[in-house]
């Protein structure tokens, strides 16, 4: 919600009635509320992205973005079971076709 001091608020707000103006800064506190979730739910999707779930020889680790991470031990998980291929990594950026 606006400060009672803010020179934008009060200009913004002058000419509304008094229901109007607290009608007003309600909407403009739940647009700050929502923007600030949709951020948070955005930084929570890349973590998930760019730290998957790993297999090594010895454990598992399962992970959830930058907030949790626990390592299962080979001999607690069962077999693994590939559900579809994975596909090799492919460079970043464009290949440049060569001039002869």
């Amino acid at each position: 919600m606006p400060a009672a001091g803010d020179p934008f608020a009060q200009a913004f707000l002058a000419g509304l009635s008094p229901a109007q103006a607290e009608v007003a800064r309600r909407a403009m506190a739940l647009l700050a509320d929502g923007a600030a979730s949709a951020l948070g739910v955005l930084g929570v999707m890349v973590s998930c992205a760019r730290r998957p779930h790993t297999v090594s020889p010895d454990a598992l680790r399962l992970r959830y973005g930058r907030l949790f991470s626990v390592d299962v031990p080979a001999d607690l998980s069962g077999p693994g079971v590939t559900t579809r291929p994975v596909p090799p990594r492919r460079r970043r950026g464009r290949r440049r076709a060569r001039r002869g």
